[in-house]
């Protein structure tokens, strides 16, 4: 799920190169990423969770979209939100508020200690 066109573009060339014939693109809305219920069983996000707008929204779309026994994965950097980083602390609140509980947290991602790997699961 991307909210930019032009990075759908670019997947999507970038799966048919690269022979990937599993990657479905959806250009999701910046509060709902527009995924079928029951539909995903990992979901990442990647160094972007400290640009949603509206994480509590998004995470309930989320959430809805997952299949039993799915993961919510999200890597990104402590910071204050202003900074391209967003703590840790910050992201499991509002992730319980969204409807997930924090499952594993490591700080393994960079040497300089600096990001942090969480993993929820829904609430049940």
């Amino acid at each position: 799920m991307e909210i930019n066109q032009d990075y759908i573009r670019h997947i999507k060339k970038r799966a048919t190169k690269e022979r990937l014939r599993n990657v479905r693109t959806i250009l999701g809305k910046p509060d709902d990423p527009l995924l079928p219920a029951n539909s995903v069983d990992v979901v990442m996000l990647l160094k972007t969770y400290h640009e949603i707008a509206q994480p509590i929204t998004l995470l309930r779309h989320v959430r809805e979209a997952m299949r039993p026994g799915a993961r919510l994965a999200v890597i990104d950097k402590n910071g204050n939100g202003a900074d391209h980083g967003l703590n840790a602390d910050a992201v499991i609140k509002e992730a319980a508020r969204g409807g997930f509980r924090l499952a594993e947290q490591y700080d393994f991602v960079k040497g300089d200690k600096l990001d942090y790997f969480l993993i929820f699961v829904p609430n049940e």
